[in-house]
C-alpha cells in the first residue's frame, strides 16, 4: 500500500509539472491570434533560483511571493500585507533576490504608502527594500534612511553581491537606473560606497563574470558588456527584459526584443531568449557572438508579458510565458536547446 501511495504522489507531481495546456506543435499554432490575445489576469514572474539550487522564488501578479521547492513540488506563499506595520499600506511587490550566504532569506522590493502623521488620512508613497525570512516569515525594512520614513520616490532594485555576510551586506544598485545614488549600499552601517564598475547590471554566481550596460541617449537603446567587452551580435538588442548566468557561469541567457529590422521578420516580433556561450565568446572576441535564439512564439506557440528568465540548472531555464489566448502566464522550464520540459506553476 505504501508503494502505491508513493507512486500516486510522484505521478501527481509529474502530471502537475508536465501539463502543456495548449498547442506546442508549430503546425497547430495560429500566429495571427497574437494580435487579439487578451492581457493575462495572473502573471508568475521575476523568478530567482536559490543559492543551493533547490527553490525558486517569484511573485504572483505583484500581489504576493511564492517559493517553489523543486524536489517536492511544494509551494509556500508569503503575503507581505500581513507583515507590514499598521500605518503602512501595501501597493505591490516588485523584484526579489536571494541572500548569497543564507538560502532562507530574500531581499524584496515593494511599493507602499505610509501614514506619517498617524491620523489615517494622508498617506505618502514610497518604494522600500525588505528582508524576508522564509523560516519564520519575519519582515525587516532595510531601505536607506536618507529616503525618509515613507521610502524613496523611485528605488532601483539592487544586486546582492557575493562576499556579503551576516555583518556586512553589499547591495549594488543597477547603474543606469540609480542616478546620483550610483554605488553599493551597506544596510548594517548605512554606508554608500562608490562602485569601481559604473556600468554594473548583473554578476554570475561566483562573481566570475559581470554583465554591464551603458545607456544611450536613444530610448530603449544602449550597449551591453561581458567583463568590459562589448557584446557584439549580428542582430542587435533593442529592449532587454532581464538576464541570467548559468550556475556554472558558462552561459548567459538574455530575455529581449531584438532591433526593429529583426522584428520586421516573420515570427520575430515578440520576446525571445538568446543564449550566449560566455567562455567561447570571450576567447574569440571581438568576433560576433554565436547566439542560440529561442523564439518562444515560433517554438512553443507562446508569448510573454513579463519576459522573466532564470537559469535553474546549467542546461535549463525557467521562463514566464503563456499560450496564445490564455489568461495565466505561468513559469515553464525549457532546455537551452529550446525543448519544452514542464509547467512549473501550472495554473
Amino acid at each position: 500500500m505504501k508503494k502505491v501511495l508513493v507512486f500516486l504522489f510522484i505521478s501527481a507531481f509529474v502530471l502537475r509539472c508536465s501539463n502543456t495546456n495548449g498547442p506546442t506543435n508549430k503546425k497547430d499554432c495560429n500566429y495571427s491570434d497574437t494580435i487579439s490575445s487578451p492581457f493575462p489576469t495572473k502573471i508568475f514572474e521575476n523568478q530567482r533560483i536559490s543559492p543551493d539550487g533547490e527553490k525558486i522564488a517569484y511573485n504572483v501578479s505583484k500581489r504576493y511571493i511564492e517559493i517553489l521547492h523543486l524536489k517536492t513540488g511544494k509551494i509556500s506563499q508569503y503575503n507581505i500585507i500581513s507583515r507590514l506595520p499598521s500605518n503602512v499600506r501595501f501597493l505591490g511587490v516588485g523584484y526579489n533576490e536571494w541572500c548569497p550566504y543564507n538560502p532562507n532569506r530574500l531581499l524584496v522590493h515593494c511599493a507602499t504608502s505610509t501614514d506619517l502623521v498617524g491620523d489615517g488620512k494622508k498617506y505618502s508613497y514610497g518604494q522600500n527594500l525588505y528582508l524576508l525570512s522564509i523560516i519564520d516569515s519575519e519582515l525587516k525594512c532595510i531601505t536607506p534612511i536618507k529616503y525618509g520614513k515613507a521610502g524613496a520616490d523611485g528605488l532601483p532594485f539592487p544586486i546582492w553581491l557575493s562576499g556579503s555576510n551576516e555583518n556586512y551586506d553589499s547591495l549594488h544598485f543597477i547603474a543606469h537606473y540609480v542616478g546620483k545614488d550610483l554605488g553599493i549600499f551597506i544596510p548594517q552601517t548605512q554606508e554608500w560606497i562608490k562602485s569601481s564598475y559604473n556600468d554594473f547590471y548583473l554578476q554570475s554566481k561566483k562573481s566570475k563574470h559581470i554583465l554591464g550596460f551603458k545607456p544611450s541617449q536613444i530610448i530603449d537603446s544602449g550597449s551591453y558588456y561581458i567583463d568590459n567587452k562589448k557584446i557584439i551580435t549580428t542582430e542587435n538588442i533593442s529592449i532587454l527584459n532581464c538576464a541570467s548566468f548559468s550556475p556554472n557561469e558558462k552561459y548567459l541567457a538574455l530575455s529581449l526584443q531584438a532591433d526593429s529590422a529583426t522584428r520586421a521578420k516573420p515570427n520575430r516580433k515578440f520576446t525571445e531568449i538568446w543564449i550566449i556561450d560566455v567562455e567561447k565568446y570571450l576567447a574569440n572576441y571581438p568576433k560576433p557572438a554565436e547566439v542560440k535564439v529561442i523564439n518562444i512564439l515560433y517554438e512553443f506557440c507562446m508569448i510573454t508579458i513579463a519576459g522573466s528568465v532564470e537559469f535553474i540548472t546549467d542546461n535549463t531555464l525557467a521562463v514566464s510565458m503563456r499560450h496564445i489566448g490564455e489568461l495565466t502566464e505561468n513559469i515553464w522550464e525549457i532546455s537551452v536547446d529550446g525543448q519544452l520540459i514542464r509547467n512549473l506553476t501550472n495554473e
